[in-house]
This record gives structure tokens, sequence and C-alpha cells, in this order.
């Protein structure tokens, strides 16, 4: 989400005084002040400051859609349960998604309904669309991972939502960047995301490091935070360091999964987040927005080379194949980094060394900006098509929903909950503001299982601890390019 497309967080002193408020109001089940939940105060008191809470939406005040069911498919699992539906428990961002939803249904007369499908993402996805596509008016609202739902759109079971009476995508809390992405072509937008899916901030990339084991090299936090701050974050500086964090403990000279590295990581998943963090495109655009593959070029060809050094050809590094390995190196400070995204921090509460949170390398200095990869898991809305006679209403109660979290929500997670709760200084505030504001994905990553995991070539190549690229490429590209084709021919058949 570029900054463009998205406010600009206020200063954290000033976000922490609000959210001693929201916290206070979430605490209890009486309606806020802010009951139209479009930003303008009731209370009799005038707004002096723009902040996220008081950021007003552009639905009419008066909108009553007389009692409306809004039923919401969603993919089972706590996470995905918790961003549609929350019990106030006391905890502070289930408690501002349970206040959420109540205003949410006061302010439009609607009532929300959780329909939980199943646990696994293609199920969950091709259970809704088996539903849409035989006609059953079953559903309202899709609410299912990105990487099981996003086939289904050029197949005709979403609604088109360019030019949608009530969701308006200039809005900050919808990542219209990120939208804009997932596109085939320039004149259809079948998926939404934003700061209603908390699944989508959970997954974003990022790099956790250890205070004391830094301090014990002479390196302090703030120095690494400098770092970032001052674009010198590299591949370069991150192979340094992880090479000075490997320690022989048992003292037996080999290296093995009991001693100390400067990461524990795994060739699948992670990968991703290095390949696409880096400033790696693996596709353009024409002129009509259609995509075509762009990965065979030299500066990717570089870059995998470089990602094998760091993994095989550095003594820092130690390859596994469990996640539960490098949380449990990381958290008995036996690793400098725990390479994963903000999701983990959920894991790391009783860890007793301190820790930081910066984002992944850049290639080199050339690189612009520092990367952030949305986790293909991330959560995407969508309304089927057997929607008809209440598409006002289930279009607008996403806008608000995801107004709501934008205002409320996401502060509760991502001020407190991320960098408060789980982390003991500010300036990580400031790294994970850097974050969120440059998470995106790629076009061959989001649609990576319908051009022959073209978008996982990184991971491919990692598994087979290979830098030969030309070679593994040659393997992929044919169905790739096919697979591409398919999606371009199925998406200019619709009628959009």
């Amino acid at each position: 989400m570029k900054k463009s497309r998205s406010a600009k967080f206020v200063s954290y002193i000033l976000l922490m005084a609000m959210l001693s408020t929201a916290a206070f109001s979430c605490g209890s089940n009486d309606t806020p002040d802010d009951v139209t939940g479009n930003g303008e105060s009731t209370s009799g008191s005038v707004d002096t400051e723009a902040t996220r809470e008081n950021t007003p939406d552009s639905l009419p005040a008066d909108l009553n859609f007389n009692g409306e069911t809004i039923r919401i498919a969603h993919r089972d699992g706590t996470v995905y349960v918790q961003e549609v539906t929350a019990e106030a428990t006391g905890d502070i961002v289930d408690d501002a998604i349970y206040n959420r939803n109540r205003m949410v249904e006061e302010r439009l007369n609607v009532k929300l309904e959780s329909i939980p499908i199943d646990t696994d993402a293609n199920k969950a996805a091709t259970a809704v669309r088996t539903s849409i596509m035989s006609g059953s008016d079953d559903y309202d609202i899709a609410s299912l991972s990105q990487y099981s739902i996003l086939p289904h759109a050029i197949e005709g079971a979403y609604h088109n939502l360019d030019g949608n009476k009530y969701i308006d995508l200039s809005q900050p809390w919808w990542w219209s960047d990120y939208m804009d992405i997932l596109k085939i072509g320039d004149n259809a937008t079948f998926f939404l995301s934003g700061d209603i899916a908390l699944a989508g901030i959970q997954n974003m990339s990022c790099i956790f490091f250890n205070k004391r084991l830094f301090e014990e090299m002479g390196v302090s936090a703030d120095d690494i935070y400098q770092m970032v701050l001052d674009g010198d974050w590299t591949y370069d500086e991150l192979s340094k360091y992880v090479a000075m964090g490997y320690k022989d403990l048992d003292g037996n000279t080999t290296a093995d999964e009991t001693d100390a590295y400067g990461m524990f990581v795994r060739a699948n998943t992670e990968p991703d987040h290095f390949t696409y963090t880096a400033g790696n495109v693996m596709y353009t655009r024409d002129k009509d927005g259609i995509p075509s593959l762009n990965v065979n070029n030299e500066k990717f060809i570089n870059y995998m080379s470089t990602l094998y050094d760091l993994y095989y050809n550095n003594v820092g590094t130690y390859v596994t194949k469990e996640e539960t390995v490098m949380f449990n190196a990381f958290i008995e400070g036996r690793s400098l980094f725990l390479v994963n995204r903000f999701v983990g921090a959920n894991q790391l509460r009783d860890m007793q060394d301190e820790y930081g949170i910066i984002p992944f390398p850049k290639y080199d200095k050339s690189q612009a900006n520092y990367g952030a990869l949305l986790h293909d898991c991330s959560t995407i809305y969508a309304i089927p098509v057997t929607v008809v006679n209440k598409l006002d209403a289930v279009s607008a109660t996403l806008e608000a929903m995801c107004a709501q979290s934008y205002r409320t929500v996401v502060p509760a997670y991502y001020e407190m909950a991320l960098k408060v709760k789980y982390t003991s200084d500010s300036t990580a505030g400031e790294i994970v503001d850097m974050i969120k504001e440059a998470a995106t994905t790629d076009f061959v990553y989001a649609y990576n299982y319908a051009m022959n995991d073209a978008g996982l070539v990184c991971r491919k190549m990692m598994n087979a601890k290979s830098s030969d690229f030309a070679s593994t490429w040659a393997g992929i590209e044919s169905k790739a390019q096919q697979g591409l084709e398919d999606l371009i021919k199925a998406y200019t058949d619709l009628d959009v």
C-alpha cells in the first residue's frame, strides 16, 4: 500500500492518546459517541484534529436497510473467524471487532451473520464457488484467502465492483495499489482488501531481531534501526550479521541444529518474502493493463544467485523444514534473526530477551524503498453474483466495516498489540509504519497456482538447493505462459 493510496499515520504519541480513549469504549458494550460511524461526533464537541478515528466516509447518513441479514462466508480458523466476528472478551482486538460489528449493524439497520465454511482455504473457496455457480443464494459476502479465491472471479462468480454505489476505493481503508495488482486488465475490480482484512496485516513480511545478541556483538538496537531508517539495510548487511551469528555451542566442530546461528530459515514460505521484498517484479502490463511474464531477466537471475548464497553459502544460516525450529531457536536466544511476518509476534509473548522489528532488506542501495509482501493467505473480500436484490445493503456494509476497521480495529491490533504490547521501544513503531506502507504483492505470485507455480520459482530453487535458474525456469515457463493466456482469455470473455 503506497502512501499515495493511504493516509499517513499520525504521530505515535497522538495515536497512543487516541487509543487510550478507544480502549475505554471497547471495554464495554455501550455505543460510543460516534454512533453514526462516519467520523462526525454526536456528543456536541467539535473535532479539531484529523485522526484515523474521526476520518469520515462517504456513506449517506440516512441509510436504513430494514434489518436485512448480511451473510458472510469465511474461512474457518482463529484469525479468519476473528476478523469477521468476535465476542467481547476483554482483549482489545476482539472488543474492537465486536464493537465495529455492532456499530455497523446499528448504523445501517442490518444484521451480520457469520458462516464459517472450512479451515482449508481451497475447500472453503470451492464450496462458496460451487454454491454461486449453481445459482444458490447462500452468501452475501465471501471472505476467503487470496490464493484460493482469485481464479473464481474470471469464472464470473463475483460482481465487478467498479463504479459501485457505496464502495469508495479512494478512501484510505482500501488497499487500492494491492487491489490494482490483482486485476487482469484495468476495467474490473472483483476483489476488495483493506483494513477489514486483519489476516492481511498479520501476514505482512517482517524480521524480528534479538537485541541482547546484537548488544553482545557491540551493536545496539538503535544502530540497527538507524541503518534501516537511513536506507542502508541491504543483503550485504544481512549476510554479514547472519555470518557473525554462528557459534558452535556444543564444541563438536559440527554445525547442527543445537548451535547458534544468524538465522534459522525454511526453503518453503520465507523465499517468497525475500524475493518479492527485494524489488523483483515478475510481470509487466500493456496499455490496457493486460499482464505478461517478466521473470527470465538478468536482474532476477542475479537475485536468485544472491538468495542461494544467503541460504547455502553462509555459515550463519541453518535451513530447516520446521517453523517450530525457527521460533524455538529465536526464543531461546540462539538466533539473531527470525524471518517471518507480523503474526509471528503472537508466539514471542513469553520471550525473555527483548526483540525489535525491521523490514526485509533491500537487494542493494539502488533499491528505492523497502518492500513487504502480503502472504498469499491474506484475506480477499468479494460479493457473489447471486446477490441481486440487496446489493446496495451488502456494498454499504462492506464499506462501513472497512471504514470502522480503519478507525478502531487496526489501531487496536497494529498500534497497541504489535507495537506496544509485544515490543518495548517506540522506534519499532516507526519501522512498522514503514512496513505496512510498503506492503503489496506481485501478479505472478498472486495467481501462482494458475501459472504452473511460476510465482514460487524461488521456493523451488531453494528446496532443490539449486542456483541454476535457467534450467529451473525452463521446466516451468511453457505451462506458466499457457496458464497466463488462459487467465487472460477467461477475463476477456467476461462481460465487464
